[in-house]
């Protein structure tokens, strides 16, 4: 029977204990023997970021994230690695996530300098792309009543098209594996929500949004355009009138209509107008 090529690039967010994490070159070692024992190619390790635990993970609360992107020739070692890392004492918690949708440019992004040359031109040489410059993707975090919207404002490709329509047509057939970054685990999560300001192509709108989530992309958001109405008030993409100050929206669902009010500068409450439902008896 000829054997499978299984071959892919995976994504790995460990969950270690702070005071390990203090002793980075042990910790790195011990990470890289996991995974080399089970035949991955490392591509590249490096710190993500420590913070307060949402709850307590194995007597801990607080813990360091760390990030890795390895290639692994036999997919079916991930089980053996992922059995690894729950019997290790360093290890809290494991994420293993296929990172197919990476260009090994998008790797060197999250890895900064740590990164294998070796093994990222090899990856580059089998899949045939170029030394690509890619930008970061900056948002901000907002929320409406615990509801979160990533609103996404700097460093997406432009997005063409003559209309809203149009631009999420785009977005689906040529950029969504930024929509995967940006919503999937350990960057997002199943509740994460995401507006993308694109160019409005319709008569009173002030500012245009493409909708996403972790499926995919909706046509309409009460929560985000709730958020949306207060960020472009606060951020100074309209006017700021008081009491009421009015924003007009496009969505992929119509033009809506949102109400901000604002006191001494300050927005508040926020309502808005939806384009016209009907019921088909």
């Amino acid at each position: 029977m000829p054997k499978l090529n299984l071959s892919r690039v995976y994504e790995a967010m460990f969950l270690v204990d702070s005071g390990d994490a203090a002793s980075w070159d042990d910790l790195v070692k011990h990470i890289a023997n996991i995974l080399t024992r089970n035949g991955a190619e490392i591509v590249g390790i490096t710190r993500w970021d420590e913070r307060k635990l949402a709850y307590t993970v194995a007597k801990r609360k607080r813990g360091t994230y760390v990030l890795a992107f390895f290639d692994l020739k036999n997919g079916l070692a991930v089980v053996e690695i992922e059995r690894d890392c729950s019997l290790s004492e360093k290890v809290l918690r494991t994420l293993l996530l296929k990172a197919d949708h990476f260009s090994v440019a998008d790797m060197r992004l999250q890895l900064g300098e740590d990164i294998r040359q070796d093994v990222a031109q090899r990856l580059m040489t089998e899949r045939g792309e170029t030394a690509a410059v890619v930008h970061a993707v900056v948002s901000k975090p907002t929320h409406t009543g615990g509801e979160p919207v990533r609103v996404i404002v700097d460093g997406y490709p432009p997005v063409p098209g003559a209309s809203i329509l149009a631009k999420r047509r785009h977005v689906r057939e040529h950029l969504d594996h930024l929509r995967k970054l940006l919503m999937f685990e350990p960057r997002g999560h199943f509740d994460m929500y995401g507006a993308l300001l694109v160019e409005p192509s319709l008569p009173g709108a002030d500012l245009a949004v493409l909708f996403m989530h972790n499926e995919g992309y909706s046509t309409m958001c009460g929560h985000a355009t709730i958020a949306l109405g207060r960020y472009a008030v606060d951020q100074g993409l309209v006017p700021k009138v008081e009491p009421v100050t009015e924003v007009g929206l496009e969505c992929p669902c119509g033009l809506v209509r949102i109400s901000v009010e604002v006191s001494g500068g300050r927005s508040g409450r926020v309502s808005f107008l939806s384009v016209p439902a009907f019921l088909l008896a």
